[in-house]
């Protein structure tokens, strides 16, 4: 990020992170979120010695990703030269209809959820470092060369490419090693029938994580819009920044998601409490004394890492790290409604959180301008912790069988 941000400047790299999120916004609407799916079914049918309804699973969601990811890349394709102008890169739609295709290297749901279902996680965590390492290696070499917008589009490309294949390959192979690609069938009639809920589960996913885009992509889109592509990157950098906080705590919520299922499997609801609680405090005690330091040295580091003219992201990039504390006290809270079959209540909250968001982003964005996004950000995170914090107390509260069922 700082080299792409030093070698094409403010301008150029904000148009950069413009076509990046229009991309990513695009394959967040078409995405089932099957890991879901994979890791709850798949749990059930592990434990019941159901073979064939797991090979079921995985083949009912390795379909999805493929249709949503296909339909996507032609959607955002088509819709470039429309959008493209509004989004403040008019003139480079065809640089942006090109990228779109990496929507097709985004369906990558199937696989994680079966390295995750097999507690592969130390795959997991070499294999994400893919994408970030392929980035870093081309813009150190585009740096040294002289890249511009095109190189870097290329680079970021051939690394959603590189993070797609290894997680489908290995995958694939730990499929093999456990021998559940030995009698493998490929019809697709009746692959839902064994699993009951499993089409509910997947459009309320679905539609959580399009409403969670609104809080994320969507916002360095409609700043792009209102403020110009300059104030895109600005809030982009603060973004990534604040989203190194984030990695040990979204390392953690994959991995006590599983744990969550199995103990929601045998209506354990006090030991998924029990889990969720310490989880949050954890994370939670860490990130405050985090916020408080990245808060004093903003500046300064903005300065060091991406150059002077990057110090105008400091104060947003302090509201980031506040709204990052926040959500890591709360981050349990919606694996526990998912994992309880109560998906639809998550999504509930998230549309309720999502609509008063826009209209803080629209109040802040004019009284105070990018600094307004930050705001809004932390504000929005405070009320989804509060509501979904109520639904989890009053499904716990009403017991294992209401928590299916209410």
């Amino acid at each position: 990020m700082a080299l792409a941000a030093r070698v094409l400047g403010s301008e150029q790299f904000g148009i950069l992170i413009l076509i990046h999120a229009y991309a990513l916004v695009v394959a967040t609407v078409v995405r089932f979120n099957g890991w879901y799916a994979v890791i709850r079914y798949g749990t059930m049918c592990l434990s019941e010695g159901r073979r064939s309804d797991l090979q079921g699973v995985i083949r009912f969601t390795s379909l999805l990703d493929a249709g949503g990811a296909a339909v996507g890349a032609l959607g955002a394709v088509a819709a470039a030269p429309l959008l493209g102008p509004w989004l403040g890169w008019q003139d480079v739609i065809e640089l942006g209809q090109l990228y779109s295709l990496t929507i097709i290297f985004n369906a990558v749901d199937t696989p994680m959820g079966i390295l995750r279902l097999f507690d592969r996680f130390d795959l997991i965590a070499w294999l994400r470092l893919c994408s970030p390492a392929c980035r870093c290696l081309g813009a150190i070499a585009a740096f040294a060369l002289g890249g511009d917008l095109r190189v870097f589009l290329t680079i970021w490309f051939v690394a959603e490419v590189a993070d797609a294949v290894l997680l489908w390959g290995f995958a694939v192979r730990e499929l093999a090693r456990r021998g559940y690609l030995a009698g493998m069938s490929f019809t697709v009639r009746g692959l839902s029938r064994p699993h009951p809920g499993i089409w509910r589960l997947l459009w309320s996913t679905n539609l959580n994580s399009t409403l969670g885009m609104v809080l994320g992509r969507m916002t360095t889109l409609v700043l792009g819009s209102a403020l110009g592509p300059a104030s895109a990157g600005f809030y982009s950098v603060a973004t990534q920044f604040a989203a190194v906080f984030d990695r040990p705590v979204e390392m953690l919520r994959r991995t006590i998601y599983p744990e969550l299922s199995r103990l929601s499997a045998v209506a354990d609801v006090a030991a998924m409490r029990g889990l969720a609680v310490r989880s949050g405090l954890l994370v939670g005690t860490i990130m405050v004394p985090l916020v408080l330091v990245v808060a004093t040295f903003a500046e300064w580091v903005l300065a060091l890492v991406m150059g002077e003219g990057y110090i105008a992201a400091a104060t947003v990039l302090s509201w980031l790290m506040v709204r990052q504390a926040i959500l890591a006290f709360g981050f349990p809270l919606g694996l526990m409604l998912v994992s309880l079959g109560q998906a639809t209540a998550l999504l509930k909250v998230n549309l309720v959180t999502s609509m008063l968001y826009v209209a803080l982003l629209m109040a802040s964005l004019s009284l105070w301008g990018l600094d307004g996004a930050g705001i809004a950000a932390a504000a929005a995170a405070a009320l989804a912790t509060v509501l979904s914090g109520t639904v989890v107390a009053r499904i716990v509260r009403l017991g294992p069988g209401a928590a299916i069922t209410t």
